[in-house]
Parts: C-alpha cells; structure tokens; sequence
C-alpha cells in the first residue's frame, strides 16, 4: 500500500530524482530549524524548573542533530527503508522524553510528522503520525496528573490535519518525482533523436559524397585509363592518333582536377561553370567519340532556355553515366544523343546498339544505373531504361521544369 523509494520507481534515473529533491530541500532544512528551535524557546518560557527545561531543549536540540545525522540523508537518498525506520523511532523517543519534560513540547509534532511522511511509505507514515500524536496523550499523564479532556479532542483533529497534510504531501512529491522522471526521459529521448539525425545525416552525406565521386572523379579517371590505353595503342602506328588522344587524356584530367575542386567548395559542377548544358554535353559526346571511335551523333530540338542549377545538374550527371557505360561496357558502334526542350519538360535520350544487359544487370550496378534512378526520384523526374541482351540499350530521362 506504500509507495516506492523516492527515486527508484519508475524508468527515471535515481540521481536525476535526487537532483531534483536538492533544488527545494533547503526549505525543509529551513522549516526544521525553525521549528525546533521556536519550540526550544517556548518549552524553556513555559517550564516549570531548570531541569525540565533543560532537557525540553536538549530535546529539541536531539532533534535537529538527529535530523542532519539521519534523517535529511535518508530523504534525500530517497531510502525509505531501514534508515528512514530508524529515524522515524529516534523521533517517537525523542518526542516522548520532551513532551514528558514539558508538554508544551508537543509542538515539536509540526517538525516530526512532515519528516515521517518524508522518510516512510505512506501506510507507514500515515501509522507512525498516529504514534507520534499519540505521545502527548499517553506521556503528560504521566508528568501531570490528570489530563484535560479537551486534549483528546485536540489530538484527533491534529491527527486528522496530520493525515491529510501527510497524503497531500506524498501526492506532490510523487508529482515532483514523476516530473523529474519525465523531463529525464525527454532529454534522454531527445539526446538519442540528436544522435540518430547526426547519423542519418551523416549517412546521407556519405551517400551523396559516393554519388558525387562516382559521377564525377571515378568516370573522369576510367576515361584518363581508356584514352591512356588507346594513345599506347596508336603510338607507332598513327602518331597524330595518339596525340590527338593524349591531348584528351590531358584536358580529362584538368577537368577532373576542376571537379574535384568543385566537390570539395560544394559548387556545382564544373562543365556547368565553363558554358551551357548543351556544351558540357556536346563535349561529353566528342570526348566518347575520340576515346572509342563510335559515330556518335548528338541533336538538340526545341528552344534551350536557362533551367534550374538542379535539374541541369541531373541532366548532365544522367548524360554522363550513360555515356560512360556505352564506353566501359556496351562496345556500341553508334550512339545517339538527344535532348529535347518542350515547354513543360526537358528529355533527355541516350541510344546505343551495343550489348544491353538484362534487368538483373541494373540491380546490381551499384552507384551506377541506380544512382540515376535515386537522382531522377529525388527530382520527381522519369528516368525508364529499356535494354536487352545484344539489342543495345535506351535510356530516357524526362524532367518536369
């Protein structure tokens, strides 16, 4: 019928519930003090001789000592177990020797029964307040013969008023506790959602940096190697060839060297500072014919006009997969590359009469294929792939402007 020990219920951290008490125990520490010693004032005042108010105000000056020992530790601790039994039994002894001396000691109940409800579960508190109201009854009888009647009357309502205060009590610590529970759930929850957005985002910026390096280094030195190849290849035997490949393989790596400065300043892309989307494509295309040989053949239709940095961006980059994978994997004889402008859209048309693939190809592709396809979504663009095994493949990419 009890409640838990302070701090130990719940899923809220005990330290944290401990921290929480030592922000308004001071209050208590203050009305203790108070208390007691007014008591000790009145009890010296009020005493029939020397010795009894002598040992009244060693009474209360116990119960202070007893309090600082014993009692605030265990409160704060939240121990409601074996020390704060022990506290609430020194406080019956004490009380019981300082109302026998002076019964106006009973006063001293104002400081004993809130530190009862503090150190005790409720049913046991609310027991204990009944024994420590009950020691003026049994105890001045003692001392004087003959107690009023009316002191039995004002015991009951002390009790009733003791009680009352009591459960009034326990509910606002067990509200302050369940408080303090709370906002230490809520820090640790929202500690752990800063962590999981730190990760995501951090997770997501991997995933761009890959897309970026892929799109961009990767393909730019796959081109550095098959002109590299190539130039080998026609050095004794076409040297003009072989120079004219040499000159791409340098101008390929200044704008790799552009791109990777590009990737590092978060700018867009170099082709796209140099000139126009129709230009970097149109270079994209010729850089494939030199490297490869294919006719390669590249038409626009429609009216260019200036697009969004994005969607350029996802027209260029989609431009240079394709291409790319024409030139590592397709061993197509002629390519055609198409962008069209209407007046809602921009489509762009990679077609080869290489190799094709089949779907599975595409799921394994990696940052590749796939990288398109997350590229176009992230745009609301229509990207469709259409190949076949020795059909060659068509890649269509529709973007909304």
């Amino acid at each position: 019928m009890g409640r838990a020990p302070l701090g130990l219920s719940g899923v809220g951290r005990p330290d944290v519930l401990r921290d929480a008490r030592r922000d308004w125990f001071w209050l208590w520490d203050v009305y203790y003090v108070v208390v007691c010693a007014g008591v000790g004032v009145m009890v010296v005042t009020a005493a029939h001789g020397p010795a009894d108010a002598s040992l009244a105000a060693g009474c209360a000056l116990a119960l202070l000592t007893w309090y600082a020992l014993v009692g605030r530790p265990a409160v704060l601790a939240g121990d409601q177990g074996s020390r704060g039994v022990v506290f609430v039994t020194g406080l019956v002894l004490v009380l019981s020797l300082a109302v026998w001396a002076v019964p106006m000691s009973a006063y001293l109940l104002f400081a004993a029964c809130p530190m009862a409800f503090m150190a005790l579960p409720l049913g046991w508190a609310v027991l204990s307040a009944v024994v420590l109201n009950t020691v003026p009854l049994a105890v001045i009888p003692l001392h004087q013969e003959g107690a009023p009647r009316a002191s039995f009357s004002t015991a009951a309502l002390a009790l009733a008023f003791t009680v009352l205060a009591g459960i009034y009590l326990d509910r606002t610590i067990r509200t302050n506790h369940e408080r303090a529970r709370l906002i230490a759930e809520l820090q640790e929850r929202r500690q752990e959602v800063e962590r999981l957005s730190r990760d995501a985002g951090a997770a997501a910026e991997r995933a761009r940096l890959a897309g970026e390096i892929h799109d961009t280094l990767a393909q730019g030195f796959a081109s550095v190697v098959t002109l590299t190849q190539a130039a080998l290849g026609a050095l004794h035997r076409e040297p003009a060839r072989a120079e004219e490949h040499l000159d791409l393989v340098l101008r390929t790596a200044r704008e790799n060297l552009t791109e990777a400065r590009a990737l590092v300043t978060g700018m867009s892309p170099a082709a796209l500072e140099d000139g126009t989307l129709t230009e970097a494509i149109a270079r994209l295309t010729h850089t494939l014919s030199s490297a490869t040989g294919s006719t390669v053949v590249w038409e626009t239709s429609g009216t260019a006009r200036p697009l969004p940095l994005p969607v350029e961006v996802l027209l260029l980059r989609t431009a240079q997969e394709a291409l790319t994978n024409v030139r590592r994997h397709a061993d197509a004889h002629h390519v055609q590359v198409r962008l069209r402008y209407d007046p809602s859209t921009v489509t762009l048309t990679v077609t080869d009469d290489g190799r094709g693939f089949d779907g599975a190809a595409v799921a394994a592709e990696g940052y590749g294929l796939n990288g398109m396809t997350v590229r176009a979504t992230h745009l609301g663009a229509d990207l469709a792939i259409r190949s076949r095994p020795g059909r060659g493949t068509t890649i269509t990419l529709e973007v909304p402007t």
